[in-house]
């Protein structure tokens, strides 16, 4: 049994009746990014999101109360992870439960499937994108359509600045919070100029993709072309971005910003190939 632990890419933890940590092999240690001495004894809910946490106490005093010996968990709704960084990740479960000598224990098999979610949700989002570009012939109807492809998808806004002739065009994403959409409606006039700093003429004269993992406020200073714009950047608060040309017939048509804005949600590279 020690062996088939150790060797699980699958995370398997173990805790006591008070959900406390008995158990945790190398593949908790490789998903969760903690090491097994950290913890051991420790509570299992740090290991999931705080809007989870409430829910799976009350799941688990459910289960331990039944007749059930294993239940796999998220069937009825997604489950997620968090990591030692703070990030979470789609997972699915299934939990043991195993009564000795009285004492209670539960055993959870956890497998990160984040790379499969990626994959699904990309081949829904392109699907989704050749549905509307064969939806209308209108080109600002197009470019408003694309511009909402991404939202709640790849990430929480989406700005489309298009080339017309010298000057460079905004488009906005609409987000479902108000607040957010009234924050991103106030960079709608900032496209950015053939001298600015922006990123996004970078990524015009280089034809290249940009990724920024984690924004800093240095970085949002360095391309911002004056102190108000800085400001509403600020407002919008992007916690990563992705910056990807628009290339037709080889001519750049514009820039495609999709940011981020929740503090878990980090763009990687493969991120960046499904903006493309």
């Amino acid at each position: 049994m020690a062996g088939i632990l150790s060797i699980s890419v699958d995370a398997i933890i173990t805790v006591d009746g008070s959900e406390r940590i008995t158990r945790f092999n190398h593949g908790a240690e490789t998903i969760f990014g903690y090491a097994a001495d950290e913890m051991l004894g420790r509570p299992l809910e740090v290991l999931l999101p705080e809007r989870f946490r409430g829910a799976h106490a009350t799941h688990i005093a459910e289960f331990a109360g039944s007749a059930q010996h294993a239940r796999r968990m998220g069937e009825r709704r997604a489950i997620a992870g968090r990591r030692k960084d703070g990030r979470e990740f789609p997972a699915e479960a299934s939990i043991l439960k195993l009564a000795v000598e009285g004492q209670t224990s539960f055993t959870v098999v956890l497998r990160d499937i984040t790379d499969r979610t990626r994959i699904e949700e990309a081949q829904r989002l392109l699907a989704d994108a050749g549905g509307v570009l064969n939806r209308t012939l209108d080109e600002d109807e197009a470019i408003a359509l694309v511009a909402q492809l991404p939202v709640g998808r790849l990430g929480d806004v989406c700005l489309l600045d298009i080339v017309v002739g010298e000057a460079v065009r905004r488009v906005t994403s609409i987000t479902g919070d108000p607040e957010l959409n009234a924050r991103v409606a106030a960079i709608a006039y900032d496209a950015a100029g053939p001298d600015s700093a922006s990123a996004v003429v970078d990524v015009l004269r280089t034809r290249r993709a940009m990724l920024v993992e984690s924004v800093t406020d240095d970085w949002l200073e360095a391309h911002a072309e004056t102190p108000e714009l800085l400001e509403r950047m600020r407002a919008i608060g992007p916690k990563s971005l992705i910056l990807v040309p628009l290339i037709a017939r080889d001519a750049v048509l514009g820039v495609m910003t999709v940011m981020s804005v929740r503090a878990q949600r980090r763009f990687e590279e493969a991120d960046v190939v499904l903006a493309e």
